[in-house]
């Protein structure tokens, strides 16, 4: 991930977070592999909303990540929502 540093101002580059983002919807379905790495798919998930929240995107407008949870739940019988991974600043 690139991050630069400008008098108080942080920017990030979205393409590095877009490939972050990819990666860690790849490891959520790895993850799911195994049933008892159900505290690593949470904590997962929690990283790609909080990617994209530095990306600009709500929580509850992203389609993909309601998708993925909704995997989630099936697999693991849990009953995560995407206001379960809400971040805000």
């Amino acid at each position: 991930m690139d991050i630069s540093k400008f008098n108080k101002a942080i920017v990030i580059e979205g393409d590095s977070i877009a490939k972050q983002i990819d990666s860690l919807y790849k490891l959520v379905h790895e993850c799911m592999e195994e049933k008892e790495l159900k505290d690593r798919v949470l904590i997962t998930l929690t990283q790609i909303a909080f990617c994209h929240y530095l990306l600009g995107i709500q929580v509850d407008e992203n389609c993909r990540l309601a998708s993925l949870i909704s995997i989630v739940n099936e697999h693991y019988d849990v009953e995560y929502r995407l206001s379960d991974l809400h971040i805000h600043f």
